[in-house]
């Protein structure tokens, strides 16, 4: 009997996964895709580009201004709010549509303020 019962508990617990993967995948379509933002210049700061690319609630991406390539790391929720990481600093984002805005700070420039659009 010990087995019939652990069988059972094995398939129940495979079927919470996949149950549980699927809905997550459903819940967060709408801010999956290629995001494309043009920050632009402040101060003595240049113009960055900020892509990122969002599945299932992470975001991962890079910024791209004239002293070089930083990742982008964070995570948003099903209703399209979230944070981004860029080195030891954290901003937020909030995905409506078609469009992104994220606010997120810049040690030597001070608040960036990017307005993007999904680009796939």
């Amino acid at each position: 009997m010990t087995g019939r019962y652990a069988r059972a508990a094995i398939v129940f617990g495979l079927a919470l996964t996949v149950f549980g993967h699927a809905g997550q995948a459903a819940r967060l379509d709408a801010s999956d895709g290629r995001w494309i933002a043009t920050v632009p210049p402040v101060l003595s700061c240049s113009p960055s580009r900020l892509t990122l690319d969002v599945r299932g609630g992470v975001i991962v991406g890079n910024v791209v201004n004239s002293e070089g390539v930083f990742a982008v790391g964070g995570e948003v929720d099903a209703a399209g709010r979230g944070t981004i990481r860029i080195g030891r600093v954290a901003g937020v984002i909030r995905f409506t549509g078609r469009r992104f805005v994220a606010d997120y700070p810049n040690l030597r420039c001070g608040l960036r303020h990017a307005v993007g659009f999904r680009a796939g």
